[in-house]
């Protein structure tokens, strides 16, 4: 009777140390800031929105770039500002950052010249619309790699 008391404990313990042991391997397995679907489906969004305002900076494409802009707001106002995603304190500066950048650049390029050919003393819309997007280009990729670890 003590034999099988004895052995009893034992399978308990050594099933009590494996759970412990395999979900502290989990939590290790994650990094700080990532692996939850809400924040890789943000960091999806944020990719393909960069890759879009890449692509309409090339084009010389305002009109495409200022209407990529106005829709990437609300998500980085969310990666800021709200508990909604789990992501780390210089990740949500970042995203504050990237944000009031995309709402500057987005007001800048909204006054960009319609006419190009009244001002010939001006860079090419294209050039303009490089230059005023690389900052948001910048902090872009900064929080990606923020959210992506």
């Amino acid at each position: 009777m003590k034999n099988r008391f004895a052995r009893l404990i034992s399978v308990l313990v050594a099933g009590g140390v494996l759970t412990l042991t395999g979900a502290g391997m989990a939590a290790a397995a994650t990094p700080a800031g990532s692996g939850t679907s809400s924040t890789e489906s943000a960091a999806a969004q944020v990719q393909t929105s960069r890759d879009n305002l890449v692509n309409d900076a090339k084009a010389g494409d305002a009109t495409g770039a200022r209407a990529e802009l106005t829709q990437l707001e609300p998500l980085l106002s969310d990666l800021a500002t709200s508990d909604r995603y789990s992501i780390q304190a210089d990740t949500r500066q970042t995203a504050a950052t990237a944000h009031d950048e995309a709402v500057t650049a987005a007001d800048k390029i909204a006054q960009l010249p319609a006419d190009q050919t009244a001002r010939q003393d001006i860079p090419s819309v294209a050039t303009l619309l490089d230059a005023l997007l690389q900052r948001v280009l910048l902090s872009l990729s900064a929080l990606l790699a923020g959210l992506l670890g």
